[in-house]
């Protein structure tokens, strides 16, 4: 059953974070049933995800024709972070939803694109730090579960084992 996962990622790291997204994100392009991943565009877990699949899916599992990934922005690309947009210019598909980001509007622009991301998956997969409620990635998950899609998390923040 061919499957579309929405990848959403906190935007601040811990020093291990990077490798616990990359080991999931080559499980996740490994997985030939994944036909679409769709992204948020900001910096840090974003971009890394981002950034992890197109290094997999061109590289390493050579699906360049059979796996399409999409990146949803609240505004426009030029309004996303500089070190986001490489990229997000790599996307097969960039979709711009052109909403003003502003917290007079309680950050509408922002749920709004994290609604268009589970709209379009059948599965969202969160990297999250299981604190932040504050976060995109923990309201992501939030409208994943209120629309009936499946959530995985993946913890952040973790101490590497030695």
């Amino acid at each position: 059953m061919s499957q579309s996962i929405a990848i959403k990622a906190v935007r601040d790291l811990s020093e291990n974070d990077d490798t616990i997204i990359f080991d999931k994100m080559s499980t996740i392009v490994a997985d030939n049933n994944v036909r679409q991943l769709i992204f948020g565009g900001s910096r840090g877990g974003d971009t890394v995800a981002l950034f992890a699949a197109l290094h997999l899916r061109d590289d390493v599992f050579k699906r360049t024709e059979d796996l399409n990934l999409v990146v949803v922005l609240p505004c426009k690309i030029i309004n996303q972070p500089v070190e986001a947009q490489s990229a997000i210019r790599c996307a097969n598909e960039i979709i711009e939803l052109n909403k003003q980001i502003k917290p007079e509007n309680d950050w509408f622009a922002f749920k709004n694109c994290n609604r268009e991301m589970v709209l379009k998956a059948s599965k969202v997969i969160g990297f999250w730090d299981c604190k932040s409620k504050e976060s995109g990635t923990y309201d992501c998950m939030k409208t994943a579960i209120e629309l009936k899609r499946p959530v995985e998390v993946v913890k952040l923040g973790v101490e590497k084992e030695e």
